[in-house]
This record gives structure tokens, sequence and C-alpha cells, in this order.
């Protein structure tokens, strides 16, 4: 019994999408990703001066609340990793976005009404643990889309931005006590930090948002989606395999 040679050949493979221009694509991926690790910048600065200028924690109270925001990132980031590897990485990215950036907006409404509290900034930095362990998996993900080749050279510009934005954010949020001087009632003042974290908020809205919107998902409901067209190359990949799971082995 023989088949027919020209009948459809279907394979359990997701035909990878298009990939847009690599050099726009690379650039958007590495400038959206700066933001991000600003706000990180901000919030290293920012909760610190909040939990000893303004609650005068006591060093153990210090370094509960430190070990408490970093426990994500040892743990949650397991878990990020699977999630990464069975959402479509552009409406998962997004969301996280939002949450992300919702988080510093509500403790600065906490601090303008004067609810600010020790285990209130406690749980808002560890929320910001949690979603930072989904988003840094899922961020990962998206780059075998934007790398088109060139994965030592966007690995190392991205090493590099990481760090200098994060290192810029740092005398932002150092300016604190001078905003709370400034603009409130002394440095002393909580109002110095709402400002910051409104910023905090903006920046961590933005990172994905233009270049998720820029890549567009695979669609595996699409009628040629499981079929190789004749005469005509198809880069293919298993599906369900997304490099995420490896950056959080």
């Amino acid at each position: 019994m023989t088949s027919d040679p020209q009948a459809p050949l279907h394979v359990p493979f997701e035909i990878a999408p298009q990939r847009p221009s690599s050099n726009n694509a690379r650039v958007w991926y590495l400038a959206g990703m700066c933001p991000y690790f600003g706000a990180i910048g901000v919030q290293n600065v920012v909760f610190m001066w909040l939990m000893t200028q303004i609650l005068h924690a006591s060093p153990a109270q210090v370094g509960l609340a430190q070990m408490l925001t970093m426990l994500p990132m040892l743990t949650v980031i397991l878990l990020g990793g699977v999630v990464a590897d069975r959402r479509e990485l552009r409406r998962h990215l997004i969301f996280l976005q939002v949450i992300m950036a919702l988080l510093p907006l509500s403790l600065a409404l906490c601090i303008g009404v004067g609810q600010l509290s020790y285990w209130g900034l406690v749980s808002v930095s560890v929320a910001i643990g949690v979603v930072g362990a989904f988003i840094v998996p899922a961020r990962d993900a998206m780059l075998s889309r934007v790398e088109d080749g060139e994965m030592q050279r966007t690995v190392t510009a991205m090493t590099g931005l990481q760090f200098a934005s994060q290192i810029a954010g740092l005398p932002l949020g150092g300016s604190a006590s001078w905003l709370a001087l400034r603009f409130g009632a002394g440095p002393g003042d909580p109002l110095g930090a709402a400002g910051l974290l409104s910023v905090q908020g903006h920046w961590c809205s933005s990172p994905h948002g233009a270049l998720a919107n820029y890549l567009r998902p695979a669609r595996m409901d699409h009628p040629e989606a499981g079929r190789l067209p004749p005469s005509q190359p198809v880069l293919a990949r298993p599906c369900g395999m997304q490099p995420s799971a490896l950056s959080c082995c």
C-alpha cells in the first residue's frame, strides 16, 4: 500500500511565526528592558528609605524584609518558568507588567492617605518579588524571538543595559529626602517617596508594551499550521518547547 505523494504532510510541530526585522526587534527588546530595571533601582533605595528613615525599623525587621523580598526569586521563579512555557508570551507579559505597575502605585496611595506601615511595605515588596519571578523567565523566553542568530551579542547588550539601568535608578531613588524637603513637611516626610513610587509604577508598565505589540503570537489554529507547503522552506520547533525552561533550571 502506497501513500498519495500529493497528500499534505502533517507533522507534530508548530510552524514558527515569521520573525520581524531582527535589528528592530532587538532594539525594542533592549530599550523596553531599561525602564524595568531602572524601576528596580528606584525601589531598592526608596523602600529602604521608607523602612529605616520613616518607619524606623530595627535591624532585625530590615533583615526580615530583605529576606522575604528576595525569597520569591529563589522559589517562585521555578513556577514562573513553567508558566512561561505554557503561555502566549505577548499577553502574559502585558498582564504581568500591569500588575507590577499597580503595586508601587498602591503603596504611593497608602502614603498619601497616611496608612503606611511596616507590614504593608513588606507585603508590597514581596508581591513585587513574586511578580518579578514570573516576568524574568517570560522575558528570557522572548529573547529567542529577537536574537535571530546573534544570541551572544544580544545577551551581552542585555546584561550591560540591565546593570546600567539599575545603577541609573539608584540616585533617582536617593532623591527621596530632597523631594520630602522640597515638597513635603521636611526630610522625614514620606510624601517624598510618593512621587518616586509613581515613577516606578510608570516605568514598570512600559518595558514590554511596544515589543509585546510588535511581536505577534504564533497561531496554531490557522488552517495551514499543521502542514508543510510544497517547495517552501519552513522553520519548525517542537510544540511547547520554550527557552524559559532552561533559564529556570
